[in-house]
């Protein structure tokens, strides 16, 4: 791991193998805290100061299944119309989210596009949600009724799970 300077900010970059990682610096009310920025998401960066920002943030995923049960068994759960959100705390400093839309919702086009909605929403929000420092992991569950819902509406929904579960302040229209 080495520090450089780039964007007139102190910036740790890790080689991992093949893979490369840049650390932004990000406050917080905790203190400082790092956006982890792949290679292929850093390419995608614009230089501050020509009207544009950041484009894509490197998110962490739940894959393993223990892990998604895990959550189901020891975490707490919030629940409204369109989405569950099962909660626990992981001990990796990380926040990790994984999604699970079961075949009740539809066929795979209505699934992939329901997942997407919820990740996107996740992506926007990521930035406001207040877990602390030790890490938590977030699994969604989507409702049979979460079909064929519009953004704004899944967005909404989860912004609504995530202010029941303490982790924001308010939830706008």
């Amino acid at each position: 791991m080495c520090t450089i300077r780039d964007f007139n900010l102190t910036v740790q970059h890790n080689n991992i193998g093949d893979a490369e990682q840049w650390l932004y610096p990000h406050p917080s009310k905790e203190g400082v805290r790092y956006i982890i920025l792949t290679a292929a998401c850093r390419q995608d960066m614009h230089r501050p100061g020509d009207g544009s920002s950041i484009i894509s943030i490197h998110m962490e995923f739940l894959k393993k299944n223990t892990d998604f049960k895990n959550c189901y068994e020891c975490g707490t759960s919030f629940v409204n119309r369109y989405l569950v959100l099962y909660m626990c705390g992981n001990g990796l400093g990380i926040d990790r989210v994984g999604i699970t839309v079961s075949k009740k919702v539809g066929n795979s086009v209505v699934r992939h596009r329901t997942t997407r909605l919820i990740r996107e929403a996740w992506r926007l929000h990521e930035g406001e949600f207040q877990t602390g420092d030790g890490g938590t992991d977030f699994v969604f569950v989507a409702r049979v009724r979460a079909k064929g819902i519009p953004y704004r509406q899944m967005e909404y929904s989860l912004l609504q799970l995530m202010k029941k579960a303490g982790c924001i302040e308010m939830v706008r229209k």
